[in-house]
């Protein structure tokens, strides 16, 4: 018999929960992508130059070969003197360029989880026209109570 009281208890308080119905919002993702021009200053170029000198039988400084190998975009001058000695000037001024890069903006909303509005104890139209007969029944018992309070009286 215990049992049985606490299964009916047990099945009380279960009916008594309901349960909500839960909407989940859709997620949006929106992508945003926008070209952006950022300057650049090059690294400097580099020159190679590979040069072979001999004496002559009068002991003279001879340019017996002259080899230059240097980057696009580097200016080189060099001269050699009748004193035997020899200048080199490289100009490799620094060159800006602009790239173009693309920022990517994600926007994503997070989901939300909305309940679902529903009406909770809604009436229904025979249960509406018995309120209505039990009004007025109250009120003829209480019309009857008075008339026989007054006649009492």
């Amino acid at each position: 018999m215990r049992k049985i009281m606490i299964f009916f208890f047990l099945l009380l308080l279960s009916a008594c929960a309901s349960k909500r119905p839960i909407q989940q919002v859709p997620v949006m993702t929106k992508i945003t992508v926008k070209p952006r021009l950022i300057p650049v200053q090059m690294a400097g170029d580099s020159v190679l130059l590979r040069l072979l000198f001999e004496c002559d039988s009068n002991n003279r400084l001879v340019l017996k070969k002259l080899a230059e190998q240097k980057s696009k975009g580097i200016n080189s001058d060099w001269k050699l003197d009748d004193d035997g000695s020899f200048s080199y000037k490289a100009n490799a001024g620094g060159r800006d360029t602009v790239i173009i890069v693309n920022d990517s903006i994600i926007s994503k909303e997070v989901p939300v989880q909305v309940p679902v509005p529903y009406e909770v104890n809604v009436l229904f139209w025979y249960q509406k026209l018995l309120i209505f007969l039990g009004f007025l029944m109250v009120v003829v018992i209480v019309v009857k109570v008075t008339k026989y309070a007054i006649r009492g009286i």
